[in-house]
């Protein structure tokens, strides 16, 4: 074989190397990171009377190892989500009453820990009522700088280009070695347990398949 014919079947070789790496595979799973909106709610009571704080600012994200034109509840049920992560600014949580909120926050020890953050590591699906699918997700919350394992029941419905997604959680706040605040030199406290429930849409990138 002469020099020339070598280099020609080197160079046809290389091409079809190179046509085959810059193809993409078909069917292959790319990461996709969706947004979410809507609101988070703490409710509670105290000696005196029942409260509430809610925040709709805050910062969600959910990664999807998306693959085809499967829909959103089409992925969940195949396991695709691989991971979520909820932070809600501490000083965003509003009852109405400033006082409530400025012990509130000095209570979450806001200014050293200014976030808290739900992260998931794992979920399974579970049976539901009244939605598409529930899923019992595992994974840890970070409140006032000390974080503990979670595991918590969320309920979804598929919407167009994304999904509905609800749940609560009781928590308990010297778990998280959270000193109950008081009013009024003591003559109100505010009880441990607290209800935290959330009601969020999430959304697909735009531009990524919408089908059901």
């Amino acid at each position: 074989m002469s020099g020339r014919q070598e280099r020609a079947i080197l160079g046809a070789a290389a091409a079809v190397l190179a046509t085959v790496s810059l193809a993409p595979a078909r069917g292959v799973a790319v990461t996709q990171s969706w947004s979410a909106t809507g609101v988070i709610r703490v409710d509670g009571e105290s000696t005196l009377h029942k409260w509430s704080a809610k925040t709709s600012t805050f910062r969600a994200r959910m990664a999807v190892q998306a693959q085809g034109a499967r829909g959103p509840e089409a992925l969940v049920r195949a396991r695709a989500v691989t991971g979520m992560t909820v932070s809600v600014p501490v000083r965003t949580l509003s009852s109405g009453d400033r006082g409530l909120d400025g012990n509130m926050y000095q209570a979450l020890e806001a200014k050293r820990h200014p976030s808290i953050t739900f992260t998931m590591s794992s979920y399974e699906l579970v049976p539901g009522r009244g939605t598409d699918f529930a899923v019992r997700a595992k994974g840890t919350l970070s409140i006032a700088g000390v974080t503990k394992p979670v595991t918590l029941t969320v309920r979804g419905t598929a919407t167009k280009g994304g999904l509905h997604l609800t749940g609560s959680r009781r928590l308990v706040m010297t778990d998280f070695g959270i000193k109950p605040p008081t009013f009024f030199f003591g003559a109100m406290k505010v009880t441990p347990a607290v209800l935290v429930s959330f009601d969020l849409r999430v959304m697909r990138p735009s531009g990524a398949s919408t089908e059901r």
